[in-house]
């Protein structure tokens, strides 16, 4: 039995084929070596075949090379750097700064002494004060009550004889000139009340002269006075007295300490009638 031969396959440089791909390149190549020339199927297996069809035309069958399986290498996806967010710093505002308040103390004024005011003499109209006058008769009868003694008559005559009696002091410059007795000037009380019409048996006279700042403004100031004095006490108390009549002037005189806080002057008529 005869061997078949084992069909011969062409060797390349470097390239090995085998034996089954070399009989599907053959078998695949078959049908496509018509009308001679070269032809290539869609694997790109070159065959130079004739139409003679001789064995060794179609033996001679060129294998294309091995295409060696692309090695793909995997490229990591490029990182994205992250872009750096620049969140823009706020220019830092300026405090101004504040001076220390300096509280200087106010400089205190050295307190002056508050002076203690004059008491100034009440304004005056120089001359005889009748209201005065009546406000001494009312102030001796009100000190005769409190004393359990007879209320005295308000006389018009004794009035006018203590208002005479005023002048006459006046006249010869009282109170600036004190040299003698004033109760002696003008022929004295009892004359002074008969030349009035009054029929006197006793007078009694009360002279009194003060400064006006005093509590002698007023007619219950002059009795006040004049009843810290024992002796004139006494005549405004006598209890035979049955009428009286005051006479009061005011104004400045030149006498020291009299002046300028001005005078007051007072004569006070007390009697008692012949009748």
């Amino acid at each position: 039995m005869a061997r078949a031969e084992r069909p011969h396959l062409p060797s390349f440089p470097g390239i090995h084929v085998r034996p089954r791909d070399f009989i599907l390149a053959t078998v695949a190549l078959s049908g496509l070596a018509v009308g001679g020339g070269i032809a290539a199927d869609q694997s790109g297996v070159f065959a130079n075949g004739s139409t003679s069809g001789d064995d060794e035309g179609r033996n001679r069958i060129v294998a294309p090379l091995p295409t060696a399986e692309p090695t793909f290498t995997l490229t990591p996806f490029p990182t994205e750097t992250p872009v750096p967010t620049f969140t823009p710093t706020a220019e830092p505002t300026e405090v101004p700064t504040k001076a220390p308040v300096v509280v200087v103390p106010p400089t205190q004024k050295p307190v002056q002494p508050t002076a203690v005011p004059t008491k100034e003499a009440p304004k005056i109209v120089e001359g005889f004060n009748p209201q005065m006058s009546a406000e001494v008769n009312d102030a001796i009868n009100a000190l005769r009550a409190s004393n359990g003694l007879n209320v005295l008559r308000v006389d018009s005559r004794l009035m006018t004889a203590s208002q005479n009696k005023v002048q006459v002091l006046l006249n010869v410059g009282f109170p600036d000139n004190i040299n003698y007795d004033p109760h002696s000037v003008g022929g004295g009380s009892t004359a002074g009340a008969n030349s009035v019409g009054y029929p006197a048996r006793y007078v009694a006279e009360v002279i009194y002269v003060g400064q006006l700042i005093r509590d002698n403004s007023t007619g219950v100031g002059v009795v006040a006075r004049l009843s810290t004095s024992p002796s004139h006490l006494t005549a405004m108390l006598n209890k035979d007295l049955k009428d009286v009549g005051a006479s009061c002037w005011q104004g400045y005189r030149s006498y020291r300490p009299y002046v300028p806080q001005g005078t007051t002057l007072v004569v006070i008529c007390v009697a008692s009638p012949a009748y």
